[in-house]
């Protein structure tokens, strides 16, 4: 079987399964021009007429990198081609600050998944945020000394903006993504400022997570397995202390 129509089928059934959104819906899929993103919009494509809501395509040009440009371009052409909606946020350099310019990119960023929501009355931003996404996160919280709740890593959904924001990738390595999008011969981007190992993440993902899978080739579902069990924990003794802070309550605000 293509390896396109594995992934596919493993999706759909995500969909089928989780319920997050119907073909009433209108939701907001994230897209750069990386292979994450565009895998996500094809996916999302190619789910049933059934299970396939109505997509917007909402695209950031940071205006950080000279291939910006060419990316907008490419983005918008693909989805006009296919007759996608696409709306597109461009973070002028005027407003670029001097320091914290990662933070305050991911800001504008989720301000404007925010306002192209409320825009297309949706209840539904899709990022494309995938296992080896979650499997970083987890490194590097544990190597900074992070709580048990920081370490659970990416929640694979939470409320944003009156709706929820769903990442439904967590379960899909970048290797399955990238072989996917092989498949359907889709062009995409890689962003060279993923390469710079003078940030965090970039040498945790080039360095520590090769070792690991040198090591074993399911270090990665093994961490985000380890993840998912700290969670189930959480929730668990979440409930559980709920259950006895209303047990021994005197009223809302003394406990005996």
């Amino acid at each position: 079987m293509p390896e396109q129509n594995i992934t596919q089928q493993k999706f759909n059934q995500l969909i089928e399964n989780k319920g997050w959104f119907n073909q009433e819906d209108s939701v907001v899929v994230a897209v750069s021009a990386g292979v994450d993103s565009m895998a996500l919009l094809n996916l999302m494509m190619n789910l049933p007429n059934k299970k396939r809501p109505r997509i917007i395509v909402a695209h950031v040009n940071h205006q950080l990198r000279a291939q910006s440009k060419e990316e907008e371009k490419y983005i918008r052409h693909f989805c006009q081609s296919h007759n996608v909606k696409i709306v597109v946020g461009n973070w002028e350099k005027q407003f670029h600050p001097n320091n914290g310019i990662e933070m305050a990119a991911r800001k504008y960023r989720y301000d404007f998944f925010s306002k192209v929501m409320k825009k297309n009355n949706s209840r539904i931003l899709l990022t494309a945020h995938h296992a080896n996404d979650q499997s970083e996160t987890v490194l590097m919280r544990l190597i900074r000394g992070s709580f048990i709740k920081d370490i659970v890593g990416i929640k694979e959904s939470r409320n944003f903006n009156q709706g929820r924001l769903i990442r439904p990738l967590l379960g899909f390595s970048k290797q399955e993504l990238t072989q996917y999008m092989q498949a359907l011969s889709v062009k995409w981007y890689e962003d060279d400022t993923n390469q710079k190992l003078d940030v965090t993440r970039n040498r945790i993902r080039h360095r520590l997570i090769p070792f690991i899978e040198s090591e074993n080739s399911r270090g990665i579902e093994h961490i985000n397995a380890f993840s998912q069990q700290l969670n189930l924990m959480k929730q668990q003794n979440d409930y559980f202390m709920a259950k006895i802070a209303k047990d021994i309550s005197v009223d809302s605000i003394t406990y005996d």
